[in-house]
């Protein structure tokens, strides 16, 4: 979760550390772990795009875009 906890509020304080507060902690998460995957909605998604962040696009509908962190090629 990124800066809004919504209804999982509660457990973002039990947990503090499961959750991002700010937009500019995620971009240093994301580009820190060559495993991440997110789920956010188009407009974040254009967002990030416009800041230049490395994300392969996984899927979408209207609602939701599913990206990871790049993945390295394998060398031979």
């Amino acid at each position: 979760m990124v800066e809004f906890t919504d209804e999982l509020t509660f457990g973002a304080k039990q947990e503090p550390q499961k959750w991002i507060p700010t937009l500019n902690e995620f971009v240093v998460v994301w580009n820190r772990d060559p495993n991440a995957i997110a789920i956010m909605n188009p407009a974040q998604h254009q967002e990030l795009i416009s800041l230049g962040l490395p994300m392969e696009e996984l899927g979408r509908d209207s609602r939701r875009v599913v990206v990871r962190h790049p993945q390295e090629p394998l060398r031979q």
